[in-house]
């Protein structure tokens, strides 16, 4: 498939002679199998054979592949575990000591070879999305990490996942370090808002999170 550029000079040798095709392949690892996105595109020159990214292509690539990687991966990807620890700058031993997994956990998960389910999974999206979560945490685990200091209610866009996830101050990662010890067993509950998204209370006890 391809089609004449409108206006993409080629930046090698300025020729107006280009197209457009969609002929690039991605390959993605994840829980021991390769999946296969088609049908990215680049510009190509006919006179050099340069090829590029025009105007929008990498834009438009990135959201196909984020569409792709959602259709694949059912909680928090390899590349948002990657970007949790990169954004507070955490070792993997580090990470391991927070979130209180195994020695290899983390380098599996970024992997894509294992992916973390259940408790783990919310909580790491949780503590990617909020600071004041990653803050409590590594308290927690007596980790020192540089991170801002938020306080109060925060309502966290979690996707693939949910649509939101309402954390009440630390009180959900405190009692996740209770759970840890072995003295609380999760609750979650998912309540259906709209035929598109879901709201989930993530808790330990009976009681409503809905307040």
């Amino acid at each position: 498939m391809s089609h004449k550029a409108k206006i993409e000079l080629c930046p090698l040798c300025d020729s107006k002679s280009t197209e457009v095709l969609h002929d690039q392949s991605i390959k993605y690892r994840y829980l021991k199998k390769v999946h296969v996105l088609d049908g990215q595109e680049h510009t190509v020159c006919k006179d050099c054979g340069c090829s590029f990214f025009g105007k929008g292509q990498i834009e438009r690539n990135n959201v196909r592949f984020l569409e792709f990687e959602k259709s694949i991966v059912k909680d928090i990807s390899p590349r948002n575990v990657l970007e949790l620890r990169e954004k507070y700058q955490l070792s993997q031993e580090q990470a391991t000591r927070i979130f209180n997994c195994g020695a290899t956990a983390f380098s599996k998960w970024e992997r894509g070879e294992v992916a973390p389910t259940g408790t783990a999974a919310l909580m790491l999206q949780l503590a990617l999305e909020d600071s004041y979560v990653m803050k409590i945490l590594a308290e927690k685990a007596g980790e020192r990490v540089s991170i801002p200091d938020v306080m109060g209610v925060r309502t966290i866009q979690s996707t693939p996942m949910a649509t939101n996830i309402r954390v009440r101050k630390g009180k959900v990662v405190e009692d996740y370090s209770r759970f840890l010890e072995g003295d609380l067993t999760p609750n979650i509950q998912m309540r259906r808002k709209t035929s598109l998204s879901s709201e989930i209370c993530f808790g330990f006890d009976s009681t409503n999170c809905g307040d």
